[in-house]
């Protein structure tokens, strides 16, 4: 409202500044009087310009909690065990391969086969998942079980989401194994 009332002076006093010296130079020489329309409707330009102009409201920054909301599709899972590097990905079945993970508004983690099936059909799995305000941690928890799964999130932007986990345990030989998983879900 105050901006408008402030166009609206400046304009009223312009068109006022050019009338009263055309009238003070009503017998003046053609030459000034062109010189003084130019200059008024120079003056005309440069109001309606800045009166048309629109300031843009910036877009408010998303949370690693909006942000992470959709649907993914796991690109890249590799595994390194004691040091050695396996790609997960590459041993899994072609009806594994296009599987969609969901981060919902509610706070689920839906994973759910994509367009190729399993035989048999493979369960839609639900979880719940929070993520950390610093948008470092990824947190999955399933209510049937005691426990969640942590994952540090490497990278997170709009269409990718880098997420990895250590586990260590003793294997089935009795050594103890340290193993870390690396996933790339790309948004779709």
């Amino acid at each position: 409202m105050l901006k408008s009332l402030f166009y609206f002076i400046l304009f009223y006093f312009i068109l006022f500044y050019t009338f009263a010296f055309s009238i003070l130079n009503f017998h003046s020489k053609p030459k000034i009087q062109m010189k003084q329309t130019f200059n008024f409707l120079l003056m005309l330009v440069m109001v309606a310009t800045v009166l048309s102009c629109k300031k843009t409201e910036p877009t408010p920054e998303l949370t690693p909690a909006q942000k992470i909301v959709g649907k993914y599709k796991m690109t890249v899972n590799t595994a390194t065990i004691n040091g050695v590097v396996t790609n997960r990905l590459a041993g899994r079945p072609t009806c594994e391969l296009d599987n969609i993970t969901e981060f919902t508004t509610d706070g689920k983690y839906i994973d759910s086969e994509g367009a190729t099936s399993c035989t048999p059909a493979r369960n839609t799995e639900t979880l719940f998942y929070t993520v950390s305000v610093d948008g470092k941690t990824l947190t999955l928890t399933d209510v049937g079980r005691t426990g969640s799964s942590i994952y540090a999130i490497v990278e997170l932007t709009d269409t990718l989401l880098k997420q990895s986990i250590t586990y260590n345990y003793i294997d089935r030989a009795g050594v103890a194994t340290v193993e870390k998983q690396d996933f790339t879900f790309t948004k779709i």
